[in-house]
């Protein structure tokens, strides 16, 4: 007996198929710094207790588990779907009969997918809920690439200003043309690039706020959100090593999207150069 899944939207729910909000979901539990501390905490790598703080982060955890050293789609098919998508259960479902087979084998294979439907319809599981709000993913994108840059450039140099990273992610992260321009290939700060330096530098540093918040409120299972939270930093160099250690073998659907030409050739470019250097 063969059960046929319907087409269209409920196809997709149906085989909980992800989007690309639920990339960049778990592309910032990756950077929080909150959920790469209870990660810690919970492999025993960290002798501490968990805070009251910390135990939103915590109690996600334990729903959704470790997102270091394993691909999206790894994590994805290893049960996180199923707090996201919860256990479905269709209200009309097709199914082949083999009439090959006799009439009490095929009353007990639909009596047991009459069983399993009944036993998964009476699971409670409350499934994982995105925000619906402003946030774009465009938003999401540039906010988690800076990040992931200047974790790369301080991993290997220790220290860059906020405006380089905003001048090599010039096009990507929609820095004004005008300031873009007049730090294109710039190598040392001059009395004349000053308010360049200095527009681009505000926007970068608004930017990595912004990721911190985004990161901490996934660890706490709120996404998209920018609600402040206070109290944590980004440790760069740990985040060098959750993120591009092994994410950028993994790119997953973001690698489609690239192959696609769905995000900016910045990107694109500064990927390869990332992946080339991180796997020699």
């Amino acid at each position: 007996m063969t059960v046929l899944a319907p087409y269209g939207k409920q196809w997709e729910t149906l085989n909980k198929l992800p989007t690309l909000e639920h990339e960049l979901f778990f592309s910032f539990l990756l950077i929080s710094p909150s959920y790469q501390k209870i990660h810690s905490i919970n492999t025993g790598k960290m002798k501490e207790k968990i805070t009251e703080e910390l135990k939103e982060v915590d109690d996600l955890y334990q729903k959704i588990g470790n997102v270091y050293g394993i691909s999206f789609d790894d994590w994805w098919k290893g049960g996180a779907a199923n707090h996201f998508y919860g256990d479905l259960t269709p209200d009309v479902l097709t199914v082949n009969l083999d009439t090959k087979k006799s009439r009490s084998k095929l009353l007990a294979e639909v009596s047991h997918l009459l069983d399993a439907l009944e036993k998964s319809k009476n699971k409670k599981v409350i499934p994982i809920e995105f925000i619906s709000n402003k946030i774009r993913i465009d938003t999401l994108n540039e906010r988690y690439w800076i990040i992931a840059y200047k974790s790369y450039k301080m991993f290997y140099n220790k220290k860059i200003e906020n405006w380089r990273i905003g001048a090599f992610l010039a096009s990507f992260i929609n820095v004004e043309a005008k300031w873009a321009k007049e730090l294109e290939g710039v190598d040392k700060p001059t009395a004349k690039n000053l308010d360049a330096r200095e527009r681009v530098g505000q926007l970068v540093s608004k930017m990595l706020k912004e990721a911190l918040y985004l990161s901490e409120n996934a660890a706490r299972g709120r996404f998209p959100s920018l609600s402040p939270i206070k109290g944590v930093n980004f440790d760069y160099q740990r985040t060098y090593q959750a993120v591009l250690k092994h994410q950028f073998k993994y790119l997953s659907m973001r690698d489609h999207a690239i192959s696609r030409n769905k995000l900016p050739l910045t990107e694109k470019k500064w990927v390869k150069q990332i992946k080339l250097r991180d796997l020699s």
